[in-house]
């Protein structure tokens, strides 16, 4: 498993634009607030756009701001965005033929890991951009 922080970072930036909703937000305010590097941000930025989650403004008073409710937003919409495949992915080197495990480990892993994509969408569809601010705001 890899230590992607992509999901993360814009479930972050999400939680910002939820906070601001619905005013604009400049890229740069947040990166900052985000504490993360402009271009990464950036390049999230695009597929949330591209996914119709964020609307983007351009110009001297442009910025960023949900396209819609934070409640109608949900983590399973951002990953989506984020991740246009499976996260979970088998080999794709071809096996030893003479090692029976070498021979079906594939085919395993992608039957669990098939299930395990099915309930982390499950999973992430339940919860919404404004239930994590909501979340974030009890902690202050």
């Amino acid at each position: 498993m890899t230590k992607d922080r992509s999901l993360t970072t814009a479930l972050h930036a999400l939680m910002a634009l939820a906070y601001n909703y619905p005013s604009l937000t400049s890229s740069n305010m947040l990166a900052t607030s985000i504490c993360t590097n402009p271009a990464f941000l950036r390049r999230l930025i695009s597929k949330l756009v591209k996914a119709k989650i964020i609307s983007s403004t351009q110009g001297k008073n442009g910025g960023l701001c949900l396209a819609t409710d934070p409640q109608e937003i949900t983590i399973k919409d951002v990953y989506l965005a984020v991740y246009n495949e499976n996260y979970f992915k088998v080999s794709d080197k071809e096996p030893f033929e003479d090692c029976p495990v070498s021979c079906k480990a594939q085919d395993v892993l992608e039957d669990i890991y098939g299930e395990l994509q099915i309930h982390m969408l499950d999973k992430m569809k339940s919860t919404n951009i404004k239930s994590l601010l909501d979340k974030v705001m009890e902690q202050q």
